[in-house]
C-alpha cells in the first residue's frame, strides 16, 4: 500500500515544476505536513476520532492539489 505521503510528494512536485503559484501551493502544503503530524501524534496516542480526522484532511489536502494542478493546465 502506498503512503498518502508519496502521492502528495509526486502531485507537489508535478505542481512545482508547472510553475504553479506559491500563494496557492503554501497552505495546501501546510495543510498537508500538520495534518500527517497530527495523524502520527494521533496514531501513537490512540486517539479517535482524531487519526480519521487528520487523515481526512490530508486527503483533502491532496485533492486540493489535484484540483490547483488541473486548474493550472487548463488556464494555460
Amino acid at each position: 500500500s502506498v503512503r498518502p505521503d508519496a502521492y502528495f510528494l509526486f502531485l507537489g512536485l508535478i505542481y512545482v515544476v508547472a510553475g504553479g503559484s506559491a500563494y496557492i501551493a503554501i497552505p495546501i502544503f501546510g495543510l498537508f505536513v500538520l495534518a500527517r503530524l497530527g495523524h502520527s501524534f494521533a496514531y501513537l496516542q490512540g486517539l479517535q476520532p482524531w487519526r480519521t480526522l487528520t487523515f481526512a484532511a490530508s486527503v483533502v489536502a491532496i485533492a486540493a492539489l489535484i484540483f490547483a494542478t488541473i486548474f493550472l493546465w487548463i488556464s494555460r
